[in-house]
């Protein structure tokens, strides 16, 4: 009886350590979101990123979130999404709507890494309602958070341009990076690779453009990256070196989405 009792308590204590430990490795975490629909762009030529379509001042979408993803489902989506962004150069916006609403901080802290979505050529939300799906029902599995970052309400301007690069060592791309209302959203793809390795690039790198100041919101949007800009203008990579940045085609910029609203 003594011998059962010792075993009983030994057994007992084994299934506490292990309940302790379970909960250190695997806390629960609760945001004050709520579930939302989360639009989101798609770019990309070989690999595929999406980029999320935020809104200032909206506890669901003040985020800026980047993510590279995979598509898989039945007919290839992501062969045919590739096929349809190489085709034609003029018609290279895609977006994508989740079929279902979810926190974004469970995407961006790796809570969520797959959910199901249709695809669409062109921004959804303005297209003939309802709008025709390019590709339907595709299953979306991120395979790695680039960048994700809540809006901060008291940001003040950046005082010199700033992008965010993001890719890998072989294809990479400038987001412009959000900062406050009066804003915009752009990516373009980058011409000439920058020789940064796969581990540096696992997450987005901020760019700053000393030679591009702006005081105000006007200067900005004057100064922004354009198409094949033939200027190639200086860069720092978070805060270092003195290089220059070769941008080709764009895939959006956004403006409407991140106006000052009263």
């Amino acid at each position: 009886m003594k011998k059962f009792f010792l075993k009983f308590i030994a057994c007992l204590s084994i299934l506490i350590a292990f309940l302790a430990i379970s909960q250190v490795a695997m806390p629960s975490i609760a945001y004050a979101d709520n579930p939302c629909l989360h639009g989101m762009r798609v770019v990309g030529n070989k690999s595929i990123y999406l980029s999320h379509m935020g809104l200032f001042n909206n506890k669901c979408h003040d985020y800026q979130a980047l993510f590279e993803v995979s598509f898989t489902g039945t007919n290839n989506p992501e062969s045919k999404y590739l096929i349809a962004q190489n085709g034609d150069l003029q018609k290279n916006e895609f977006t994508l709507r989740p079929k279902n609403n979810f926190v974004l901080p469970e995407l961006g802290s790796g809570i969520i890494t797959s959910f199901k979505a249709d695809i669409f050529e062109g921004q959804y939300e303005r297209l003939p309602q309802p709008p025709r799906p390019l590709i339907s029902d595709v299953n979306v599995n991120i395979k790695r958070v680039i960048h994700f970052r809540a809006f901060n309400p008291n940001a003040k301007i950046s005082p010199t341009l700033e992008y965010l690069l993001f890719g890998n060592s072989k294809e990479q791309y400038v987001a412009h990076k959000i900062i406050t209302p009066n804003d915009f959203d752009q990516i373009l793809a980058v011409k000439d690779i920058i020789p940064l390795t796969d581990k540096e690039l696992e997450k987005a790198l901020t760019i700053v453009f000393p030679n591009r100041l702006t005081p105000n919101e006007s200067e900005m949007f004057r100064l922004s990256l354009k198409s094949n800009d033939p200027q190639n203008p200086a860069i720092q990579i978070n805060g270092k070196g003195n290089q220059s940045l070769a941008v080709g085609i764009e895939y959006f910029k956004e403006t409407r989405d991140y106006k000052k609203t009263s």
